[in-house]
């Protein structure tokens, strides 16, 4: 029974693995480079990539299995929510707020997302896994605070905490559209479409940006870009979409919160930090309450009865 809900809970850790690295890369590049041109040009390559992937593998599924017309009002969705709003509302809110706050507002994601799938589809996660989520809640604050009460004492939002707090509710909707999509097409064919859409819907604001024009094309630069669209635009997207069609958006979700886990397991093996005892008690507290939440059961009927159509070769579920 929960075989799908696991394969799930490994695929959002592969996303969570590359939307670690997409943070510090979004902090690094926000004195270098706009927001929206940041967008649309990890957009532009990712589309690029994606299509080449489509080609490669969709190409015999869709010759044996007759094509569904496009949702396109659901795709343009996805690429306005979680691929424009999403990611842009995140790389403007690194220019006001501060890698703390913006973790931990983030670490709200699995609960927005499980409440708005109640709200939109009836999808209710049980006690267990409300619990869960809770749990990996409070692993991940006890890792960003350093153990220290004080320091959340002194905690102070502002704008970019708003725009953060936006973006997350963003990112449950993407989730939800794209469960819908999925029903109906393939995991690489969604996410080729979304990531298509957006781009022309980019564009406008890398225009009106202007950042473009002093902008300086290091080799730092155009490193981060790669990054973010091969690993944060392409790798994850899948990853992340191929998580939501196993086991709804809620279940999906609950994972998220081991990003902050990677994020501290790279400082600690890559970049040689100590490693404290809070760390160690925080991070078994979100391997816990991640893997409690996205196993436990689902109570409403609707993520129950659906059995999603899988065109790239999976079975349905």
């Amino acid at each position: 029974m929960h075989a799908p809900q696991l394969r799930a809970f490994l695929w959002v850790n592969l996303s969570c693995l590359c939307w670690a690295g997409n943070l510090a890369a979004g902090r690094l590049l926000r004195d270098v480079i706009g927001p929206g041109l940041l967008v649309c040009l990890r957009t532009l390559l990712a589309v690029i990539l994606l299509g080449a992937i489509a080609r490669i593998f969709m190409r015999k599924a869709e010759v044996a299995t007759p094509v569904s017309p496009r949702p396109w009002g659901l795709l343009l969705l996805m690429a306005a929510t979680g691929i424009i709003g999403y990611q842009g509302l995140l790389y403007q809110a690194l220019h006001t707020t501060g890698a703390f706050n913006a973790a931990l507002i983030n670490a709200l994601a699995p609960l927005v997302t499980a409440l708005l799938a109640w709200a939109v589809h009836g999808t209710r996660l049980s006690a267990a896994a409300y619990a869960g989520i809770l749990l990996s809640i409070i692993g991940v604050v006890v890792i960003l605070s350093g153990g220290d009460r004080e320091r959340l004492l002194e905690l102070r939002f502002g704008r970019g905490d708003l725009l953060i707090l936006i973006a997350v509710l963003l990112w449950a909707v993407y989730s939800l559209a794209g469960r819908r999509v999925m029903q109906q097409r393939s995991v690489i064919g969604t996410t080729a479409l979304a990531t298509g859409l957006a781009l022309p819907l980019s564009l406008p604001w890398a225009l009106i940006e202007h950042s473009w024009a002093s902008v300086e094309w290091t080799a730092g630069l155009w490193g981060g870009l790669i990054y973010v669209a091969v690993f944060a635009s392409v790798v994850a997207m899948l990853a992340w979409n191929r998580a939501v069609n196993l086991a709804g958006p809620a279940h999906a979700a609950a994972a998220m919160n081991m990003m902050p886990l990677y994020a501290l397991a790279s400082s600690v093996f890559l970049l040689h930090e100590p490693f404290h005892l809070y760390q160690g008690i925080g991070g078994m507290m979100v391997i816990a309450g991640c893997l409690w939440a996205t196993l436990a059961p689902t109570r409403g009927a609707a993520d129950q009865s659906e059995s999603v159509a899988i065109k790239d070769g999976s079975t349905t579920r």
